[in-house]
């Protein structure tokens, strides 16, 4: 929020400063004038009595100090305030419903206190803030929900397609698993997705949609922990890799992968009846960036999804779709089971 920048036309002075609630601190949020906030390393400001920002929150309540050198420190510590020479001091608390957000304050370097018209209008620019930073917040809200409704579509788009895929061609599973492989890498933007099934000892690759080969000329990989797909054949879990560039090689081989550039990693296995059938993956050629927590990789734990709302939908997907094909598939085109 910008304050005015012509104060004497609001008999305001040349210094005015926001804090909102952080956690259980204070953090500056906007200013104007020259005199210094709490910066470098000690950027928050405690919410306790000790300070004029936490005293206001604290108190919920207009705080009006006429000279801050006149108050005992065992009254009111403000060892920053002091310690700049501020002297007259007025703070009001951002209140949302009778509850703190923060708080703005103005100060002076001269003992003049403020006029009672003064602290009614820091009074209404606070509630003016308020508003303004709740408008964003319902904003905000509003985009977020707009986001998984529209997702929600996609995936329910993505599923019904499927399903007509699979009414379709109800013997030919080769249509269906095209169709999940290319789902997969649309709605979880990835750069490709493959799709793997277990044929004896090995897994075989039986559906590939994008740009990336599928694993060069070979058809068939080794269900070891090298691979993703193997790994997540053995671990019977999705695992996701923010940067495959960034593991040891010693850990995690994935040469094919390494070879091609590959960045990213989301793999799912397909599992019947809790035995897996098959996997499919989906990769990147960059480091995901998706604005959430992310874990990194563990051994000998695989790595859980960074994003749960969009890797767990993706896999969740994937896996769900893929059950729905694999029971339209005649016992002679079932894969061999897999066993440890």
């Amino acid at each position: 929020m910008r304050l005015p920048k012509t104060p004497r036309d609001y008999a305001m002075p040349p210094d005015a400063v926001i804090h909102r609630i952080d956690g259980d601190k204070l953090r500056s949020g906007a200013r104007y004038g020259l005199i210094p906030t709490r910066r470098g390393s000690e950027p928050l400001t405690s919410i306790d009595r000790g300070s004029i920002p936490g005293r206001t929150v604290v108190d919920r309540q207009t705080l009006h100090i006429h000279d801050l050198a006149a108050e005992p420190k065992d009254d009111l510590l403000a060892p920053f305030a002091r310690s700049l020479g501020v002297r007259t001091v007025l703070a009001t608390p951002l209140l949302r419903e009778g509850i703190p957000i923060g708080t703005i304050h103005i100060r002076r370097m001269e003992v003049r206190p403020f006029t009672e018209k003064q602290i009614k209008l820091l009074e209404t620019f606070a509630s003016q803030a308020v508003i303004a930073i709740e408008n964003v917040r319902l904003f905000k809200e509003l985009e977020d929900r707009n986001r998984q409704i529209t997702e929600a579509l996609e995936q329910q788009t993505a599923t019904s397609e499927i399903l007509r895929v699979i009414a379709s061609s109800p013997t030919d599973i080769q249509p269906v698993l095209d169709v999940v492989a290319e789902n997969a890498a649309r709605l979880c933007d990835a750069t490709d997705a493959v799709i793997h099934r277990i044929d004896g000892d090995k897994l075989r690759r039986v559906a590939n949609y994008g740009p990336l080969p599928g694993g060069g000329d070979r058809e068939l990989i080794p269900i070891d922990r090298d691979y993703i797909p193997g790994r997540v054949t053995i671990d019977r879990e999705t695992i996701h890799i923010n940067d495959l560039a960034a593991l040891p090689a010693d850990d995690f081989r994935a040469r094919f992968a390494r070879n091609v550039g590959v960045r990213t990693m989301l793999g799912t296995p397909l599992l019947r009846e809790g035995t897996p059938i098959g996997t499919i993956h989906i990769r990147r050629m960059e480091v995901d960036r998706l604005p959430t927590t992310k874990l990194r990789y563990s051994k000998p734990s695989p790595i859980k999804p960074s994003s749960p709302s969009k890797t767990s939908g993706c896999s969740k997907n994937c896996r769900n779709a893929t059950a729905i094909s694999s029971k339209r598939w005649s016992s002679k085109q079932r894969p061999a089971r897999f066993s440890e």
